[in-house]
């Protein structure tokens, strides 16, 4: 009963006027007396006088009070501030020269037949290498754009290749992009994470791009409308390749 004693003296400092065990309380502790019935009638004079009350009978809403805005606006800004980040294109920021670290050019993954490939099967022609998932909410929030682009991409004379990290393998790829009409992509799992290290990808979904004679020449981190002006500049610059719009 002591934690009784603490919030009563919090709501005096605030206030409030708390009905007060303390003082009943004290005296049982110093006469030893512990029964169930008095701990649960102090519990029950609490709440009834200090919770309830603070409900019922209090002349100040809950807006009124300082403290409460205040904490509620850290809680509003902190959601605004995940919902601005979650939706943050990283077109600008995250377009940059990066190797890779291992033998990714030559690590295999498979298509929709189990079919094996590997990057350097793609050379001679520009490719773009988007890891994502379909449990990555950032990377199917934009596969939109990108089965989109894919169409424009490819008749320009590139590929795309949208390698996907499911360990539940091709039949969850199949079912999404027939649920969402995905008809320019065409399905790539490598879902034991050798090729993402072999780039040294650090999350999903990351893109790469990787010109005709097999090189990398940068890449996008994070969720990309592959539809905007940006992504359309880059691939004019590293790739010479001029889409529509």
């Amino acid at each position: 009963m002591a934690w009784i004693c603490f919030f009563n003296t919090f709501r005096r400092i605030r206030g409030h006027s708390p009905a007060a065990p303390c003082k009943n309380y004290a005296k049982r502790n110093k006469n030893n007396h512990y029964s169930a019935k008095s701990l649960y009638l102090e519990s029950h004079n609490y709440l009834r006088y200090n919770v309830l009350v603070s409900y019922r009978g209090s002349s100040m809403s809950f807006w009124k009070k300082k403290d409460n805005l205040i904490i509620s606006g850290f809680v509003v800004a902190f959601f605004v501030g995940l919902a601005v980040w979650y939706d943050l294109c990283c077109v600008r920021a995250a377009f940059l020269p990066i190797g890779p670290t291992g033998n990714g050019y030559q690590t295999p993954f498979v298509d929709i037949n189990q079919k094996q490939y590997t990057l350097d099967d793609f050379k001679g022609k520009p490719v773009i290498v988007n890891f994502w998932a379909t449990w990555c909410p950032v990377c199917v929030k934009k596969m939109g754009t990108l089965n989109r682009f894919a169409k424009k991409f490819e008749e320009g004379g590139g590929k795309v290749l949208a390698i996907s990290q499911d360990r539940g393998g091709i039949s969850t790829i199949q079912a999404y992009y027939a649920r969402n009409g995905y008809t320019n992509l065409d399905i790539f799992v490598e879902a034991s994470g050798y090729l993402l290290h072999a780039f040294g990808v650090k999350g999903l979904p990351t893109a790469i791009f990787i010109n005709a004679q097999g090189e990398e020449v940068g890449r996008l981190e994070g969720g990309v409308d592959w539809e905007s002006k940006d992504v359309r500049s880059m691939v004019d610059q590293y790739f010479g390749m001029k889409l529509p719009q």
